[in-house]
């Protein structure tokens, strides 16, 4: 694999060994770090953003984001991180400098620009998202497993007294109603 920085240098992936910049006339190592993520994995594509920041998929691993000047690792992004699966074959940038992921199974856009969280097992939530509703302050997820309110800083926590799944969320004068495999509950203000 070989991208170009917009100073013109090229920067080469070579399996097993890491990364290397080339300006035309020599090769050295660059980007240490990275060259060591990248060490006993396969690259499959790459990238280079609109800003200067160089994108590397890899096979099996997920991708990683460079800076394009010193090559410091930004941002490292696979399974863990969201992504359905790490597999990933080819990587485009669109208009707007997101990214699209062709992966075996799903095709995948992650909006660079704009932060993302993923709220899945990893923040408390089990099951499958139905809805979602803001109530009293407070983020509401009905999920195939219950009924989950989001704290401040991202923790979901199951709602006591409703154990079955929970499919729709509605605001109703101070009232949240929760429809449910097994009738309507409602949750106040207070």
């Amino acid at each position: 694999l070989t991208l170009r920085r917009p100073d013109g240098k090229i920067v080469a992936a070579v399996r097993d060994e890491g990364l290397f910049l080339l300006d035309g006339t020599h090769a050295a190592p660059w980007a240490p770090a990275a060259s060591a993520w990248l060490k006993g994995k396969s690259v499959s594509d790459g990238t280079t953003l609109s800003d200067g920041r160089l994108v590397i998929t890899t096979l099996q691993n997920g991708l990683i984001i460079l800076d394009g000047d010193t090559g410091a690792i930004e941002q490292s992004i696979g399974a863990d991180a969201g992504l359905p699966d790490a597999l990933l074959n080819e990587v485009r940038v669109d208009r707007d400098g997101s990214l699209w992921l062709a992966m075996e199974g799903p095709l995948v856009r992650i909006d660079l620009a704009s932060p993302v969280t993923v709220f899945d097992v990893r923040r408390g939530l089990r099951g499958g998202a139905g809805d979602v509703a803001q109530h009293a302050g407070r983020i509401y997820a009905a999920m195939t497993h219950g009924l989950y309110s989001i704290d401040a800083d991202g923790t979901a926590h199951r709602v006591v007294g409703i154990a079955e799944g929970a499919w729709r969320l509605r605001n109703v004068d101070d009232e949240l109603l929760v429809g449910t495999t097994k009738g309507i509950y409602r949750v106040d203000a207070a």
